[in-house]
């Protein structure tokens, strides 16, 4: 029976379709209500397990959905973009600072981490991997937060960016003075280096979270335009120092200032990683320029 002749259809027109409930569209509309509700209401819509179900029902649907390139804070002109399965993760696209900041190009693509779900998933992530003999693999806690970048010249701290799509983020050098956990100096290296790692509120915070997620504060702090005095509840956790073409790595160097500041404690960055903090953070015209490697 055709939709014209359909006794219950008086209008003679063709009836759009509804998307069944696991239709990619749907999917797609759930996960995006999801992340609305997660990081701007103090009542999520579902557990953090039942998103990454959604996605992979997603993924296994449409693995080509424009969903997975959009999940990350866009950059507009940022070319070569990496595959959506290593774009910035949802935490980052809600980290999005004043719509006018410098755009900062990574001189090595800043990616999302891999999610692996059981002891499977982790086997083929290490064949896939293909570890060399003498490689030795540290495992740690995730923190949950949103991801930064530091550029270190000569020891002195010239900027800092958020991850972005993952090729370029934006600079927010403006809220380093405010985190205790950035020095504006290190002393084990005079390379140019870029220190990453996560901005987050630790579960033992005094900042009141009013009930909402520590996540969701973390990046209401950040983003702040007044009262950024708050802006000091919130860690940075190093985690990883890109070190320039060629360099030999971390060397030993007095510290004059008798000790001081690290990349957060238990910072996996540490080891040599210990920093002088003295004097206000400086920030240079030329550190974009430097994390795009000059381009």
């Amino acid at each position: 029976m055709t939709p014209a002749n359909n006794p219950s259809n008086t209008s003679g027109k063709t009836p759009s379709k509804t998307p069944s409930t696991n239709s990619p569209e749907n999917l797609v509309r759930r996960l995006e209500e999801a992340r609305e509700a997660y990081y701007n209401s103090d009542a999520p819509l579902m557990s953090d397990a039942e998103y990454d179900a959604l996605e992979d029902e997603l993924r296994s649907a449409d693995p080509e959905n424009p969903y997975f390139t959009t999940v990350g804070f866009p950059a507009a002109d940022a070319p070569d973009a990496p595959d959506a399965a290593d774009t910035a993760d949802a935490a980052d696209a809600a980290d999005a600072p004043d719509a006018g900041a410098p755009k900062v190009r990574h001189r090595v693509p800043m990616l999302s981490m891999a999610k692996a779900k059981d002891l499977g998933e982790t086997e083929k992530w290490l064949r896939r991997l293909a570890p060399e003999p003498e490689w030795t693999l540290a495992v740690q806690p995730k923190i949950d937060g949103v991801s930064a970048s530091l550029l270190y010249e000569g020891g002195e701290l010239r900027g800092a960016a958020t991850r972005g799509d993952g090729v370029q983020g934006q600079d927010i050098s403006r809220i380093t003075p405010y985190l205790p956990d950035i020095p504006p100096r290190i002393s084990f290296t005079r390379d140019a280096v870029e220190v990453r790692g996560e901005r987050h509120l630790p579960k033992d915070t005094d900042y009141d979270t009013g009930g909402r997620p520590l996540r969701n504060n973390c990046v209401g702090l950040i983003n702040r335009k007044e009262q950024r005095e708050d802006i000091r509840h919130v860690r940075f956790l190093a985690y990883q120092i890109i070190w320039p073409e060629g360099s030999d790595g971390p060397v030993e160097v007095s510290d004059p200032a008798g000790g001081g500041g690290s990349f957060g404690a238990g910072s996996p960055a540490g080891g040599n990683g210990s920093a002088e903090v003295s004097g206000p953070i400086g920030t240079s015209g030329s550190f974009r320029a430097a994390f795009s490697g000059g381009t």
